[in-house]
C-alpha cells in the first residue's frame, strides 16, 4: 500500500509540471491535510493555475458554512494562491460536475491574461503613494518603471533603484495589489526587481560608468579621431616626428600595384588589373570606381 501511495504522488507530480490548469480534489471532511498543502504549493511554484474541488458534497448537511470555513482554510494556509475558484460536486450523484469546466475555463483566462504597460505604470503611481517603498539604511527605494514581459503566469518586471534592497514584505504587497487592481484571483504571479535602465526589456539593465562608453573610439566621428591623431603627432619629438610621417605618406600596394599619389583631394590611388586585361582605380576606401579604364603604363 506505502508503494501505491508513493506511485500515485509520483505520478500527481509529473501531471502537475506539465499541465495548464490543476484540479486540487480533496475530501470536503478531510481538506487541506498535509498531502494536499504541499501539492498546492507544488502548484504554485510551477507556476500553474489552480481549482480547489471538494468531493462528497451531497452528504454535507450545512453546505453554506462548509463552503465559507473552506475558503477561509484555502486562504490561511495557502495565501499565495489567494482567490482560486472553488467547486464543490458529488462523484455519486453528478451533483456540481456542470461547474467544473466554466470554472477551468475561467481560471485559464486570468493565468493567460495580458496588462497594458500604461495601465500598470498608472498602477503603480498609486501603490506606491498609497505605500511607499521602505527606507533602506536611510535611502528610499524609488520604483521607476514596470512591465508584463511575459503570461502563463503573469510575469513582471519592476525597474527600482537599489532593487536587491527591497524588502520580500514589499514585494508581496506589490503582487497582491496587482492581483486585486487587476483582477487575477488564483493566478501565480511573479514579480522580478531589477535596478539600472528604465527599459525592463534590456536584460541586465543599462550600462552605467566606463562600460556606457566602451567602444566610443570606433563610432567617434571623422574630425575627432584626424584631432586626436594630430594631438598625438605634435607630441613626437623632430626625428620622431618625420619617421612617422614618412610611414603615413608611404604609398600602399593594393593586389600587388603600387599606389601612385594623387594631388587632388590628398589621397592615393592605385591601379588594379582588371581581367580581360584594363584596368580599374580603387580608392583609398577600397571602392571601385567603374567605368573608368586606364591603358597599361610603358616601362
Amino acid at each position: 500500500q506505502e508503494k501505491l501511495e508513493k506511485l500515485s504522488v509520483a505520478d500527481t507530480i509529473r501531471a502537475i509540471t506539465f499541465a495548464e490548469v490543476v484540479l486540487l480534489v480533496m475530501d470536503k471532511d478531510d481538506a487541506f491535510d498535509t498531502q494536499d498543502l504541499q501539492l498546492g504549493d507544488l502548484v504554485e511554484r510551477e507556476g500553474r493555475c489552480l481549482v480547489y474541488v471538494a468531493s462528497k458534497w451531497d452528504l454535507e448537511d450545512e453546505p453554506q458554512s462548509r463552503m465559507a470555513a473552506l475558503k477561509r482554510m484555502a486562504e490561511d494556509k495557502l495565501p499565495q494562491l489567494k482567490g482560486s475558484p472553488f467547486v464543490v460536486l458529488s462523484s455519486h450523484s453528478g451533483q456540481g460536475v456542470e461547474r467544473l469546466m466554466p470554472a477551468v475555463l475561467k481560471a485559464y483566462d486570468t493565468w493567460s491574461v495580458k496588462v497594458k504597460t500604461k495601465d500598470l505604470n498608472t498602477w503603480l503611481s498609486m501603490a506606491t503613494q498609497r505605500h511607499p517603498p521602505p527606507a533602506v539604511d536611510g535611502k528610499r527605494i524609488k520604483p521607476k518603471y514596470i512591465a508584463q514581459t511575459k503570461a502563463r503566469p503573469p510575469t513582471f518586471v519592476l525597474m527600482a533603484s537599489r532593487a536587491e534592497a527591497m524588502p520580500e514584505h514589499y514585494k508581496r504587497y506589490l503582487i497582491n495589489s496587482i492581483r486585486e487592481s487587476f483582477d487575477l484571483p488564483g493566478t501565480p504571479i511573479r514579480l522580478t526587481v531589477k535596478s539600472g535602465s528604465a527599459n525592463p526589456y534590456v536584460e541586465g539593465g543599462a550600462k552605467s560608468g566606463p562600460e556606457r562608453f566602451k567602444g566610443a573610439a570606433k563610432t567617434a566621428p571623422r574630425k575627432v579621431r584626424k584631432a586626436e591623431a594630430a594631438e598625438t603627432l605634435s607630441h613626437l619629438p623632430g626625428k620622431a616626428l618625420e619617421q612617422k610621417k614618412a610611414r603615413v605618406a608611404k604609398p600602399r600596394v593594393i593586389s600587388g600595384v603600387k599606389a601612385s599619389s594623387s594631388k587632388k583631394a590628398g589621397s592615393s590611388v592605385a591601379i588594379q588589373k582588371g581581367a580581360r586585361g584594363g584596368a580599374r582605380q580603387v580608392s583609398r576606401s577600397g571602392r571601385i570606381r567603374t567605368g573608368q579604364k586606364h591603358a597599361p603604363k610603358k616601362s
